[in-house]
């Protein structure tokens, strides 16, 4: 079989079926026991029988028979992601992000009635900052089985000491439908300024005593799966056009397929190298699997990963900020181009990025100007948004504040423990939606 027609098919065809403007959002959160205890896993999947007593219905259930994804007459999916530490609200893609919001709130507002009733708390954090009275609580559904098998499988002296991060690691994930031309575009662009939202979306900060705003990005990229070429961190070039982005994929590693009905690892094996085995099933492609902080899906989108779940009361702004960029794209552009232009930086995206992760500001650069182009960006999203006129414009205003300061929740967070602030209160403040 042609490598690059299964890439096609799986990738690049779908793009042409998405008109510019939709937007969708994945939320996870940890779910937090006050009480410095594990969550209870019966207390967790009660939530779910709660809600399919009020009007959600199963959309699949875990191999213990228990509900792992349930949907409401929205079309939002509520579920635990990898683990019960972990919930996560998938919410139905439309063009309206405050209705999306709206619907999201009220889904958060049931959700907290249901676990204050056991002292539980839904954290507005990126990791999990009570890691230490937990327990990993993995979800036994199918593809967490896999990915969590390979990530103990592949740990080595070259990872990490966490292959169960996944259990204390949670992000806002935000998909935009762009028009085919400028899919790749707009992935550029964004993996360009990665490491400018890190200094204003921070918020996992680390549970050992490295200096992290972002973990999130160690857990990744220091996990097996960074040890596979293009599945985490940021590309080293631009995409340019669909074909750039179609001869990305095929360097990209195929590591797990379904046989029998079961997922099963491989030797990790580029998707060219394995597609042009006749012995291989061109349908292997759809579990094929990437943690890249921006990428273009088999949705059809372009979905933005890098970013830490938000306090609740911000949470939208990251799905409203990319929203916005989208919507006003000469200028984003524009304001980029000029930003490197005048700065001749030796770093690559993910090198920059790894400077903003810890609130480092490059030594080539100045603090002013990068906060600045922060500013500028911010501006030009909320002239987008403006544009839109359904009022997102207002989920971005927060921004403006940690773009002049350069501040972000974690460091926020950072801050107050060192006044002597108790964890506790942090994490109450940045559970409230008001």
């Amino acid at each position: 079989m042609n490598p690059s027609d299964v890439v096609y098919n799986r990738f690049i065809a779908p793009l042409n079926k998405k008109e510019k403007g939709n937007i969708g959002v994945e939320l996870e959160f940890p779910l937090i026991n006050l009480e410095k205890r594990p969550v209870d896993k019966n207390f967790a999947l009660g939530f779910m029988y709660e809600l399919l007593n009020n009007g959600f219905t199963v959309e699949d259930y875990d191999k213990d028979g228990n509900p792992a994804f349930v949907v409401n007459s929205d079309g939002d999916v509520i579920s635990y992601d990898n683990s019960y530490n972990n919930i996560e609200f998938s919410m139905k893609y439309c063009d309206d992000l405050i209705a999306i919001k709206d619907r999201f709130y009220a889904l958060h507002n049931f959700a907290t009635d249901y676990f204050k009733k056991q002292n539980y708390i839904i954290a507005g954090m990126g990791t999990n900052l009570y890691k230490q009275y937990t327990e990993v609580s993995h979800v036994n559904y199918p593809v967490y089985n896999m990915v969590q098998k390979f990530l103990h499988v592949n740990n080595c002296d070259k990872t990490h000491d966490y292959p169960d991060f996944p259990a204390y690691l949670s992000s806002v994930q935000t998909h935009l439908d762009i028009d085919a031309p400028n899919v790749p575009v707009v992935a550029d662009l964004f993996s360009k300024i990665d490491f400018a939202c890190a200094y204003i979306f921070s918020n996992s900060l680390s549970f050992d005593d490295t200096d992290y705003l972002c973990m999130r990005d160690f857990l990744w990229h220091k996990s097996a799966f960074g040890l596979l070429y293009g599945h985490t961190g940021l590309p080293d070039a631009d995409y340019v056009n669909l074909d750039g982005l179609e001869d990305s994929y095929l360097e990209k590693f195929m590591f797990n397929r379904i046989r029998n009905g079961q997922y099963e690892l491989i030797s990790p094996v580029t998707i060219r190298e394995y597609f042009e085995s006749p012995d291989n099933d061109k349908e292997d492609i759809c579990q094929y699997l990437s943690f890249r902080n921006i990428e273009v899906t088999a949705r059809g989108t372009v979905e933005v990963r890098s970013s830490c779940t938000q306090p609740l009361r911000d949470a939208f702004a990251p799905p409203a900020f990319y929203l916005g960029l989208s919507n006003n794209l000469e200028c984003a552009l524009g304001i980029t181009d000029g930003f490197f232009n005048s700065f001749d930086l030796p770093y690559t995206n993910w090198e920059l990025r790894q400077f903003a992760v810890k609130g480092v500001v490059p030594p080539e650069l100045d603090t002013q100007e990068l906060k600045r182009f922060i500013v500028s960006l911010v501006e030009v999203s909320k002239k987008g948004l403006s544009s839109r006129q359904k009022g997102e414009e207002t989920l971005i205003d927060c921004l403006f504040e940690r773009a002049n300061n350069l501040s972000c929740p974690a460091l926020v967070v950072k801050e107050r423990l060192e006044k002597g602030d108790t964890l506790e209160n942090i994490i109450k403040d940045y559970s409230k939606i008001i």
